[in-house]
């Protein structure tokens, strides 16, 4: 990929938070969330280069004022996940009370766990959601066109992006590129094998040319769901990477720590806005 490709990037959350002012009008502060901070450094002021993600506040803005934000954001490239609010509340409840938890290894609380066992509405909305999202940015794909998903909010992107654009227009989009991301740790089998949607989730991440994880040990979680419950193996390759086969498409498998930029962090301790703040 290089500065003439068109990037997406796909994240929960868009990198700016909405605030309302006293006098209830709305304005964009910069995130401090490491990850979103970051990854909206280093891609400031790269033309090339569209965001696509939820508001944080989503909840607590009214139609009318979402509409005039999607505006703000379509100027910094950024465009809004728009959801059903009910939608966009299941899948808040699934992933804060239900998939972070289960793939942190902690356990469930007793409402969720008796809310589990109607799984079905939460994954409809995730369905929902991803669907949304390969909807929205259908538009904006070209050849060449790389799409980064980051967690696993978006398992099921990959395959739904594969089955509306590629196989109806294969030329067109042959050198399209997904990548995902898991900032999340990747459970256990035993774990994961538990979870509803595992095999169409894994059927979809196969879509991906690279799976990136934090630690080895995550990857191998994944590695052997695949094996278990796809039977798939994988096999390593002339770069040194791991990878998988499915159905004659290779997914190239990374361990990569996701860390600050160093070079950022120094920029902001020298700024007159950190020294005015904190010495």
């Amino acid at each position: 990929v290089n500065d003439k490709d068109t990037i997406i990037m796909c994240s929960f959350y868009l990198p700016f938070n909405v605030v309302r002012e006293k006098d209830n009008s709305l304005s964009l502060e910069l995130s401090n969330d490491p990850l979103y901070h970051t990854l909206f450094r280093l891609i400031e002021g790269k033309k090339n280069i569209k965001w696509f993600g939820c508001l944080k506040n989503y909840l607590h803005i009214t139609d009318e004022e979402r509409e005039k934000l999607a505006l703000t954001f379509k100027e910094k490239n950024m465009f809004i996940i728009d959801l059903d609010k009910d939608i966009f509340q299941k899948n808040l409840t699934l992933f804060k009370e239900i998939l972070e938890p289960l793939f942190h290894y902690i356990s469930l609380s007793p409402s969720i766990i008796e809310d589990f066992a109607h799984f079905d509405i939460y994954w409809e909305a995730y369905k929902k959601f991803n669907e949304k999202l390969c909807d929205i940015i259908s538009p904006h794909l070209k050849e060449s066109t790389l799409i980064y998903l980051h967690d696993y909010h978006f398992f099921l992107v990959p395959s739904y992006i594969y089955s509306r654009c590629c196989h109806a227009k294969k030329k067109v989009f042959q050198n399209l590129s997904i990548g995902l991301f898991m900032h999340s740790p990747f459970p256990s089998h035993e774990l994961f094998k538990r979870i509803p949607f595992r095999e169409e989730s894994l059927k979809s991440m196969m879509n991906c040319s690279v799976i990136g994880f934090h630690t080895f040990d995550y990857s191998r979680n994944f590695l052997k769901s695949a094996k278990r419950l796809l039977s798939i193996n994988y096999e390593s390759t002339i770069n040194g990477d791991l990878a998988v086969n499915y159905y004659e498409h290779k997914v190239i498998v990374r361990v990569k720590n996701a860390t600050p930029e160093i070079d950022l962090v120094k920029k902001d301790f020298n700024s007159e806005e950190f020294k005015t703040n904190f010495n």
